[in-house]
């Protein structure tokens, strides 16, 4: 599986395939659960972070994997995390040189410290968030809908 940036865990597919790369047999691989919280400090700034929303799967050794726990709402930590001030908090631990492979230990993320409300409005909070996806969602779908009904009106004009 691949974990891709603003979707999270999800089948590879031709464009995140890059099994060609593996010369040898003894590729090492991690493995996640539901509601697992991942990040990748490569490319943690532009989307490489979240829960796994997919289900058990295997990824690559490159992404840190962490359960949440059971005194923490995973949808309310994941939103907590990757507000920009604490984002900003993270990428300060980033090591590595200025064009090439970053690193952020898993020490250095969780040493990032930030407040966190009472599980019940933690659960609250989550709620809204994911209500908002859901609109989010939708409306996405009806923009694709509205693109291909002009994409048709488009081609009925110029035949």
């Amino acid at each position: 599986m691949a974990f891709i940036a603003y979707k999270g865990v999800a089948d590879k597919g031709d464009r995140y395939d890059r099994s060609y790369l593996v010369k040898t047999d003894d590729k090492k691989y991690k493995r996640t659960e539901y509601d697992d919280f991942i990040y990748s400090s490569n490319n943690l700034d532009v989307g490489s972070i979240g829960l796994n929303k997919y289900g058990t799967a295997v990824i690559s050794v490159v992404y840190e994997i962490f359960k949440v726990k059971d005194t923490a709402i995973p949808d309310f930590i994941s939103a907590l995390v990757q507000m920009p001030e604490n984002m900003n908090k993270i990428i300060h631990y980033r090591q590595g040189c200025l064009y090439g492979q970053y690193k952020i230990f898993a020490n250095d993320f969780l040493s990032v410290k930030t407040a966190i409300p009472c599980i019940e409005e933690q659960q609250k909070i989550a709620d809204f968030l994911s209500a908002y996806d859901e609109a989010i969602n939708y409306a996405k779908q009806e923009l694709e809908k509205w693109k291909e009904l002009k994409k048709g009106l488009l081609q009925q004009m110029f035949v």
